[in-house]
C-alpha cells in the first residue's frame, strides 16, 4: 500500500494535526541543522517513514540555506546584454538564490522529494489540466496571471 493510500484512510482532522506536527518537527530540525545544534525529536505520533522523509528534506534545505547565491538585481530598463553579462556559478547542488537584500528568489532542492513522491505529484497533475486550461483567458482580459500570451500550448516536461 502506497503512502498516499495509507494517508487517504486517515480521518481528515487527524491528517491536519499530523501535518502540523510534521511542520513543527521540520522547523525544529532546521533550527538544529542551521542554528543551535540542539537535537530535535519527532512527536511519537508521526510515522517513522514520514520522519525519515522529513529528515531527508531538512538536510537538503539546510544545505541549500548554507550555500546561498546572491543574484545582482538589474534595473527594469537595463538592456538584455547587461543582464546577460553578469556571471553566476552553475548550480548543481542544493542552493538558495537571494537578492542583495537577502530576500529569497528561488530554492533549488534536488532530491528533496524522492522519486516516488515526484511521480505521484506528476501523475496527479493530469486532474488539473482542464481547470487550468479553462482559467487561461484571451490576452488583456484576465490580468497577466491568466494572459494566454504568457502560456505555451505544449511543454516537454519530464518527471525525474
Amino acid at each position: 500500500m502506497s503512502q498516499l493510500e495509507q494517508m487517504s484512510s486517515v480521518p481528515t482532522g487527524w491528517r491536519m494535526q499530523l501535518t502540523d506536527k510534521i511542520a513543527d518537527y521540520m522547523k525544529s530540525r532546521f533550527r538544529e541543522e542551521v542554528l543551535t545544534g540542539q537535537r530535535a525529536l519527532p512527536d511519537i505520533s508521526i510515522p517513522l517513514l514520514l520522519v525519515c522523509q522529513a529528515d531527508r528534506m531538512i538536510r537538503i534545505i539546510a544545505q541549500a540555506y548554507q550555500n546561498p547565491v546572491v543574484a545582482h538585481a538589474t534595473k527594469r530598463r537595463q538592456t538584455k546584454e547587461t543582464a546577460e553579462s553578469l556571471q553566476y556559478p552553475e548550480i548543481t547542488a542544493p542552493t538558495v538564490i537571494v537578492d542583495g537584500s537577502g530576500n529569497v528568489n528561488l530554492w533549488y532542492l534536488p532530491g528533496a522529494l524522492d522519486g516516488g513522491h515526484q511521480r505521484q505529484i506528476w501523475n496527479s497533475l493530469s486532474r488539473m489540466a482542464v481547470p487550468l486550461k479553462d482559467s487561461i483567458k484571451p490576452s488583456g482580459t484576465g490580468g497577466w496571471r491568466k494572459d494566454k500570451a504568457l502560456f505555451q500550448e505544449m511543454a516537454d516536461l519530464k518527471v525525474a
